[in-house]
């Protein structure tokens, strides 16, 4: 290969590692791993370039010093390789951190005496026009392959202890292979002395660029901590993580599972959350928040919501969002509400109708005395005690009531109207039914329906107005209407298939109108409800 054609590549691969600095500092999260694979690219550019000068200087002076720049970058590749693995692998034990302070402090001496080396002749000797590396060359070289041997069995070890995806495990192999390719064509070389073919520098840059190109494609400087990944694997509840620029990391299948949507970004989650959630007033205020917890109703569960921040050196570097559901406790406090209300009403109004007995007593014992005036005290104070207890048990039967009356669906849906309203979307109510006619898994898939329609409408549809009927016969019958701009075939995406899904467990007919211009309409008949 000639001298002209070996500057033309290592010119390339400046260019190259130039152009993937700048991309991912502009592009990328900063984060930990971003910062020791820049380190990484920096020491290449060193290389890569002084040893383009190198060949073109004629002065030995020259020669000397971008020899010696060449060489300081090659001491300290080996330690910022062990430093990006260390990073990637999250590995940050007592073991790990010593060996990476004995490899920088090894790589600062052999610096040290590379830069002296006119003094003592001990990393090369000039001879007769010509370099000779002497023994200082050779401690970096098995320094540098030695950190590279360390490195590569972290990342084995990594593949080996860790659940990985399949791009995860392609990038993680990539890293096993690169400095393999590189260090076994650098020992050749070395072996063989063949300098016009030296291409080591040139070869490492476009291995590690092809590699960042891909990573980035595959959200690789978006990653995560290994013991958040690890925690991620496990977790039941639904949870997304979000990183400080609002850009979805990672989301589980419980989420996908549960929103039956892809999140790209923070927008997309919290969007999706407002349109199938009741708790449309608060939903959106998370997004601005470092910290949130809050309870919102999805279909028939109750979840908490969860926002966390993770931070690194008292910086936030990503949220974790998860959905708890708190059904069973929720309930459970209802209950135990309801029982409290009829213990305290059994102690005050027992109370009372006691006192009450007694002064009766007293009553009937005065009439027999023809004690009159204290007759009417009594009386008078007979009445106040019944008053008293008529009004705790209406205070209490009104209680129980409101607390009963957060699963009935007439309350649901005026929930709804007045929450759209806002938003300047008309909803028209007609409900033949009384509450305690319709149980309250019926009431919650009612409801989610209702909500499911309405979202379309006003999504697919523009309408503004929406009419919920809701009539009595042999059968419940559930009409939906929108003024909207229909559509000329209906295609059943999420939104329709939902619907049907929400009615499997009844015996039911369901259908959809429309026409381009007028409006959609949702046709239920559930079979087996009382009349």
């Amino acid at each position: 290969m000639s001298e002209h054609i070996r500057v033309q590549i290592l010119i390339i691969s400046v260019i190259i590692q130039l152009f993937t600095i700048t991309y991912f500092l502009i592009f990328a999260r900063k984060s930990k791993i971003l910062s020791s694979f820049i380190v990484f690219n920096v020491l290449m550019i060193f290389w890569n370039f002084a040893y383009i000068i190198e060949i073109f200087q004629k002065n030995s002076k020259y020669i000397w010093i971008f020899t010696s720049i060449s060489y300081t970058a090659v001491s300290f590749l080996g330690v910022a390789y062990f430093n990006f693995v260390k990073n990637y692998t999250s590995d940050n034990n007592k073991i790990t951190k010593k060996l990476e302070k004995i490899l920088l402090i090894s790589s600062s001496i052999i610096v040290l005496f590379i830069w002296s080396n006119p003094y003592h002749n001990l990393f090369y000797i000039y001879k007769q026009n010509e370099y000779k590396f002497a023994i200082l060359y050779y401690t970096l070289f098995i320094q540098t392959h030695i950190a590279v041997v360390i490195s590569i069995a972290r990342m084995i070890t990594y593949i080996k202890i860790n659940r990985l995806n399949k791009n995860e495990y392609y990038q993680s192999i990539y890293l096993i292979a690169l400095p393999l390719i590189v260090s076994t064509y650098n020992i050749i070389h070395n072996i063989n002395h063949t300098q016009k073919i030296e291409l080591t520098s040139a070869i490492f840059s476009i291995l590690v660029s092809i590699f960042a190109i891909l990573s980035f494609k595959y959200k690789f400087f978006d990653y995560l901590p290994l013991g958040i990944n690890k925690a991620f694997d496990i977790f039941i509840s639904p949870t997304v993580i979000i990183d400080i620029g609002g850009t979805v990391i990672k989301e589980n299948q419980a989420l996908k599972a549960l929103l039956k949507k892809d999140m790209n970004t923070i927008d997309d989650f919290i969007s999706t959350l407002w349109f199938i959630s009741n708790e449309k007033d608060t939903i959106k205020e998370i997004k601005n928040k470092e910290t949130a917890e809050q309870k919102i109703t999805i279909d028939t569960k109750t979840y908490m919501l969860s926002k966390i921040p993770m931070k690194e050196k008292n910086k936030t570097i990503l949220h974790i969002i998860t959905l708890t559901d708190i059904s069973h406790y929720i309930q459970e406090e209802k209950e135990n509400q309801i029982r409290q209300i009829f213990s305290n009403l059994h102690d005050d109004i027992g109370n009372n109708l006691t006192a009450i007995s007694k002064i009766q007593e007293s009553i009937i014992i005065d009439i027999e005395k023809n004690d009159i005036e204290r007759v009417i005290k009594l009386a008078e104070k007979s009445y106040e005690l019944s008053t008293l207890a008529t009004k705790k048990l209406r205070q209490s039967v009104t209680n129980i009531k409101n607390i009963q009356n957060q699963n009935k669906l007439s309350q649901k849906l005026n929930t709804l109207k007045e929450t759209f309203k806002i938003a300047n979307i008309e909803i028209d109510i007609y409900n033949e039914y009384e509450d305690y006619e319709i149980d309250r898994e019926l009431t919650q898939i009612l409801y989610n329906i209702s909500q499911e329609s309405i979202t379309n409408a006003i999504k697919h549809g523009k309408a503004d107005k929406i009419t919920i009927l809701i009539k009595k016969s042999d059968t419940m019958n559930i009409h939906i209407i929108d003024n909207g701009i229909g559509t000329k075939e209906i295609k059943k995406g999420n939104g329709l298939n939902a619907i049907a899904d929400k009615l499997k467990k009844y015996e039911h007919t369901l259908n959809f109108i429309s026409s381009e211009n007028n409006g959609f309409i949702t046709k239920i008949i559930i079979k087996g409800i009382k009349k």
